[in-house]
């Protein structure tokens, strides 16, 4: 340490690879393997030392980060999860390692990947946080809680989809809702004419008059809906008359306006005697039923009133 030429000279074995100064300051030209000799002034006393340059790569310049952006789902059912995409810009940036964080993990929890799974119904913020200059991006999602119904995908009115019935009389629709297994299979019932048929909550169906008229029925799950349509006819009787009460002028010369029973008009399309002869037809209100042996009331064209029994076949004609 005490001697008193301390001088040295540097020198590279490869000049072309790596360069030397006369302060030891080495400096890489290219790739490969060089020697670096010092050597003293005084006694030419040498030492050397390797060196080996390397290939300068992309990775080893510094690429800052300048955002991060955050994207997808925003809704999650409990105990089910989503996946969210950290962005981080520029493409280039050297270092673009992100982490994760929940404002409140008793709704949903993030791992290290940006996985999200919902724990209880809520709302959390996800904030991601780039390694590099603590850029942030944030994400609302929404933690639903998971519906386990079964949902209904069909409904059918069961039987024929074209049914007639004749006026007053009832039927029931008998429905399938499907699956079987559906959570709710409450339906409605829908008259396209309550006046021709009416129809309850219950599918129950009542002619009120002839015509066709269809019935819808709804499911209160997904409104899935099937429909039948039902003609509906008037009942046609044959009435014949079995005896009159007072004796007066054959009544065939007249036409007979109306039959009453029980001061109620009462509908036939044929009105016959007992003998056979037809009288004249006539149409009035509705037929009111009762025993098949009836006293009415016949009504004639010259205003006359006959006490009349009659009987008549309850049947289509």
């Amino acid at each position: 340490e005490n001697a008193t030429n301390k001088k040295v000279s540097f020198k590279s074995s490869n000049t072309s690879i790596a360069t030397v100064d006369n302060n030891g300051k080495v400096t890489g030209v290219k790739e490969g393997s060089v020697t670096i000799t010092v050597t003293t002034d005084d006694g030419k006393m040498t030492a050397t030392y390797q060196v080996t340059v390397k290939k300068k790569t992309s990775e080893q310049t510094t690429v800052p980060v300048t955002s991060v952006t955050l994207t997808g789902d925003s809704e999650v059912y409990e105990s089910e999860s989503i996946q969210l995409t950290a962005k981080v810009l520029p493409e280039n940036a050297t270092n673009k390692k992100v982490s994760f964080k929940s404002s409140n993990t008793s709704i949903a929890t993030v791992d290290n990947n940006g996985k999200v799974t919902g724990v209880k119904e809520g709302q959390v913020t996800i904030t991601v946080t780039t390694d590099d200059g603590k850029k942030t991006a944030t994400h609302q999602v929404t933690v639903k809680k998971k519906d386990t119904s079964v949902h209904v995908t069909e409904v059918k009115i069961n039987g024929n989809q074209n049914l007639s019935m004749y006026v007053k009389d009832e039927i029931v629709l008998s429905v399938t809702v499907l699956p079987e297994n559906a959570t709710n299979k409450k339906v409605t019932f829908q008259s396209s004419n309550a006046g021709i048929a009416t129809v309850d909550e219950n599918g129950r169906v009542r002619a009120v008059t002839a015509g066709n008229v269809t019935i819808t029925v709804t499911t209160e799950d997904g409104k899935k809906t099937a429909t039948v349509t039902i003609e509906v006819k008037e009942h046609v009787y044959e009435v014949t008359l079995t005896g009159l009460k007072q004796k007066l002028q054959p009544i065939y010369q007249y036409e007979i306006t109306e039959v009453r029973f029980d001061n109620n008009p009462i509908s036939f399309t044929k009105l016959k005697f007992k003998n056979g002869r037809e009288a004249t037809k006539t149409v009035a209100a509705e037929w009111v039923e009762d025993e098949n042996l009836k006293e009415v009331t016949l009504v004639l064209s010259n205003g006359e009133e006959v006490q009349a029994r009659i009987k008549y076949a309850s049947r289509d004609i």
